[in-house]
C-alpha cells in the first residue's frame, strides 16, 4: 500500500517519506502486524527526533502523543507497521 496524506490522518506504512513543510501534529500512532524487534524512526527536518521506538511484543501499538508544531517530517527507519498521524486542522 502507498502512503496517505490526503486527509487530516496521514497513513504512512512505506519509506522513503518526507514532508518537508511546517505541520502540526496532534497525536502519532504505530500499530499494525508490528513485530518484537521492529523499529520506527522518524525526524524533523532540522534533526529533531520525533519517534524513536522499538517494539516489544507481536501486535505492537504505540501512541506518541501530541507533538505540536514540526519543521517538516522525515522517516528514518519503518521496519513494519504503519504511522498514523493526527494533523488535526491546524495544517
Amino acid at each position: 500500500m502507498a502512503n496517505d496524506v490526503t486527509s487530516t490522518i496521514w497513513r504512512i506504512d512505506t519509506l522513503p517519506f518526507d514532508f518537508p513543510e511546517r505541520v502540526y501534529i496532534a497525536s502519532m500512532e504505530w500499530t499494525d502486524q508490528v513485530n518484537p524487534g521492529d523499529q520506527i524512526v522518524f525526524t524533523q527536518h532540522n534533526g529533531k527526533v520525533l519517534i524513536d521506538s522499538k517494539a516489544y511484543a507481536a501486535d505492537f501499538m504505540q501512541n506518541f502523543g501530541k507533538k505540536g508544531w514540526v519543521t517538516g517530517i522525515t522517516g528514518v527507519t519503518l521496519t513494519s507497521g504503519v504511522l498514523y498521524i493526527n494533523v488535526g486542522g491546524s495544517r
